[in-house]
């Protein structure tokens, strides 16, 4: 099995864990006065965020996630570090992400194994990435927040950038049924002059829907998580996204 990128690496490699580390967020807090706030100080994971790993569940993941990220954010560019939680809560999707993977390097290192089958001959084979290889999408603007497109049916369509709170909105909708069609709604502004329904955005052809989730990815920012992967036992090409769950954070071997 191979990949097509560099970051794979297919021996063993000593990766220091530092502990502690800055970073630069893809999109980053925007606050009242417009200023973007992108620098982050991150620290490693205690005990105490990997109790509150270990006793998370899918009712309360979301939960957990925001408390862990909170946890080990040092500093966020001059925020007052009380104001800190509610700026991890409404931050983009893409930024939260950013940081899970920001928390996993302190406290890890880079190397990270996973495991790949071939969904073509079910080879299996294990294989490790860095994660400081991955790419980070950062928009063309990144403090841009709000955008307005044509759809390929002509329909006029706004939208925003994906936050935590949008997150938290589409996990509790998940036990309402329409998970697709809920999760571009609660995206959606306005859907021809008009505040998007759930009928409305059911309606939608599939033509439109695939084109506003092309527009939400191009837009969110974030890790790219997707890795092109060749299988050395019968060349098939494929693509497969590395999963954050559920040993991200309880690596078997460091």
């Amino acid at each position: 099995m191979s990949v097509k990128t560099e970051a794979i690496i297919n021996a063993q490699i000593e990766t220091e864990k530092p502990g502690v580390g800055v970073f630069e967020l893809p999109l980053g807090v925007v606050l009242a006065d417009g200023t973007r706030v992108t620098n982050v100080t991150i620290k490693e994971l205690t005990g105490v965020e990997e109790d509150l790993l270990a006793s998370g569940n899918s009712s309360n993941a979301l939960q957990v996630m925001e408390k862990v990220i909170t946890n080990c954010i040092v500093s966020l560019g001059d925020i007052e570090h009380h104001l800190i939680p509610s700026m991890v809560k409404n931050m983009t999707v893409g930024d939260r992400t950013f940081l899970l993977f920001a928390i996993r390097r302190v406290t890890f290192g880079d190397t990270y194994p996973f495991d790949f089958t071939c969904p073509s001959c079910s080879h299996k084979e294990s294989l490790q990435i860095s994660l400081g290889s991955l790419e980070t999408k950062v928009p063309e603007d990144p403090a841009q927040r709000v955008f307005s497109a044509i759809s390929p049916t002509g329909m006029g369509i706004a939208y925003h950038i994906a936050t935590g709170v949008d997150e938290a909105k589409s996990v509790s909708s998940r036990e309402k049924g329409s998970v697709l069609s809920r999760a571009i709604m609660l995206r959606l502004d306005l859907l021809n002059g008009d505040v998007p329904t759930l009928e409305a955005v059911k309606a939608l052809s599939m033509r439109d829907r695939m084109f506003i989730r092309k527009e939400f990815d191009a837009n969110d920012g974030g890790v790219d998580t997707t890795l092109e992967l060749t299988c050395s036992a019968c060349s098939f090409e494929t693509k497969s996204e590395l999963e954050l769950m559920p040993d991200f954070f309880f690596p078997s071997e460091m």
